[in-house]
């Protein structure tokens, strides 16, 4: 059996975590890999909630992180608390399944001690895993996380697929888009704010986001944004990353405030975020999409998206 240890992940480890995300996604095609920096965010409390499993010689052997989406005021939703448990691919069995166990143990004592302060939800310990992902799914399916539901992988292919130039339906009166990279505190509170109110129970906080605008990804990126006066209507973020060599797009955060949806406006602002990608080079787009929102879904697949791939969710509740 192999020994270890487990410590809280350090900025140091950036270069590490993600050769291991690189190994494993080599052996498990889906599994996405994440730039090592986002674990040094708010979110994951500046690592405080990365937990990193190495040999006494120094070797990463896995690592569990875990994001926590707390459910606000008098409201009937849970807490959303994202987690992960993933292991170097070419351990042996007997040698992960202990390592795994120590790690989710520690991924329920820092849940319980994050959701303390914010009683009165149910807690939902969630796990993203692809289906080519057998081991973990095994293990997470064992200490009794249950399927709840699928997210679609999406992709738009934008060389040598013309984009649409005008959109089915005009823009609704007043409505204008621009690229709005939101520079002051002020403009990210009020992104921040809209964003919350149009995807309740997918929250995202200021701190986390003024993180993300300051990433190596943001640098490339911009939201495409409607507005209806000073209002913010929906909007788009897109970006880029560059995996194994090759830069990866995204439109993502996508969203539209309720009282302003079936009017045209989450089509124009995609169609204007692939425009942006495609004017720098990008050859495609990639979104995720809960599989029950079917009118998300036809949104994406009347602009050229198709799935790629199918995730599921595994809830542990607590």
């Amino acid at each position: 059996m192999a020994q270890f240890y487990i410590r809280e992940f350090l900025a140091s480890d950036t270069e590490t975590i993600v050769a291991l995300q690189q190994k494993y996604s080599r052996k498990y095609p889906a599994a996405p890999v994440i730039p090592g920096e986002v674990y040094l965010s708010p979110g994951f409390h500046g690592g405080k909630s990365v937990f990193c499993a190495f040999s006494h010689d120094g070797e990463l052997l896995g690592y569990a992180p875990l994001y926590a989406c707390l459910a606000q005021g008098n409201t009937a939703l849970p807490h959303i608390v994202w987690a992960e448990i993933k292991t170097d691919s070419e351990m042996m069995m007997d040698d992960a399944v202990p390592l795994k166990e120590d790690l989710f143990q520690r991924l329920l004592r820092r849940t319980k001690e994050i959701v303390h302060e914010t009683p009165g939800h149910e807690t939902h310990l969630t796990f993203q895993y692809y289906p080519s992902e057998i081991p973990s799914i095994r293990f997470v399916l064992s200490k009794g996380c249950k399927y709840t539901e699928s997210i679609y992988r999406m992709c738009r292919e934008l060389k040598g697929n013309p984009l649409p130039d005008v959109p089915v339906n005009p823009l609704p009166d007043g409505i204008t888009i621009r690229r709005w990279r939101m520079e002051t505190v002020p403009e990210q509170q009020a992104y921040v704010l809209a964003h919350n109110e149009a995807l309740p129970g997918s929250d995202i906080n200021l701190e986390d986001w003024q993180h993300f605008l300051h990433s190596p990804q943001w640098s490339v990126g911009t939201t495409l944004t409607a507005f209806e006066g000073e209002r913010i209507a929906g909007s788009v973020a897109v970006y880029w990353i560059e995996a194994d060599n090759q830069k990866v797009g995204f439109t993502e955060h996508v969203f539209v405030r309720s009282d302003l949806r079936g009017q045209g406006i989450a089509r124009h602002i995609l169609c204007e975020g692939m425009r942006y990608l495609q004017e720098h080079g990008l050859e495609n787009a990639y979104l995720e999409v809960r599989a029950k929102n079917q009118a998300a879904l036809r949104v994406y697949e009347r602009l050229g998206y198709r799935v790629v791939e199918e995730s599921r969710l595994y809830v542990f509740v607590m």
